[in-house]
């Protein structure tokens, strides 16, 4: 279970530090129902998990053995080159230093939002936008093949969630325990993530494509 944490904490941490569910969640807790937040954090915690169960039962990842098939070998290539299309997409689109800063037009009506439409965006985030869907679809192929059982391939997911929602958990237990004052580092947080939003995703974007790239190598030669 351990080799499979470990396998797939680099994708944890490029989810965890992923701009705009950070920015969501600091909106719904600068907003006017900061409690909608944690519909929000639920939400994105779903959109994990339901990923990393669909991973589950895609055949010819788990050798039994604790070792990665080259399927898993292959599929990493395959993740890596989609991770540098989108960084590219995401270069090419992000603004001029010179522009104004917009929120995407999913954050900018968060504060209007209920609970549930909270926890249906934060799923969306999750589980459907390319860029995370990728990492966690990584993740857990390195979950299923180098955990060894359902008990300890349950237990890497369970961690790789925890810490792959670090980013929208901490403001929110932040907030509820400190509201007054953590605002002005919320409203802080949220205005440099916007406006550095593209370069951000960019470079996370080649870091991972690059490092899929790597392990997927590493398992066809070996």
């Amino acid at each position: 279970m351990l080799e499979a944490v470990a396998a797939s904490l680099p994708m944890a941490v490029g989810l965890a530090a992923s701009p705009v569910p950070v920015a969501g969640v600091a909106t719904l807790l600068l907003s006017r129902r900061p409690g909608n937040a944690w519909a929000f954090v639920l939400g994105w915690v779903l959109g994990i998990l339901a990923v990393g169960l669909v991973v589950s039962l895609i055949p010819g990842l788990d050798t039994g053995r604790g070792e990665p098939t080259r399927l898993s070998g292959w599929l990493r290539l395959l993740l890596g080159g989609v991770l540098l299309l989108l960084a590219r997409q995401r270069w090419q689109g992000r603004p001029a230093p010179d522009d104004p800063v917009e929120a995407p037009a999913a954050i900018a009506r968060l504060d209007a939002i209920g609970p549930a439409s909270a926890l249906g965006l934060a799923f969306v985030f999750s589980a459907i936008n390319p860029k995370n869907l990728v990492l966690t679809f990584a993740a857990s192929a390195s979950i299923y093949a180098y955990a060894v059982g359902p008990s300890a391939q349950a237990g890497a997911l369970v961690v790789y969630t925890l810490i792959a929602s670090v980013g929208v958990i901490l403001p929110t237990v932040a907030h509820t325990l400190f509201a007054e004052q953590v605002q002005p580092t919320l409203v802080t947080w949220k205005d440099w993530i916007l406006r550095n939003e593209a370069v951000l995703v960019g470079v996370l974007l080649v870091v991972f494509a690059a490092l899929l790239a790597s392990d997927g190598l590493q398992i066809l030669a070996g």
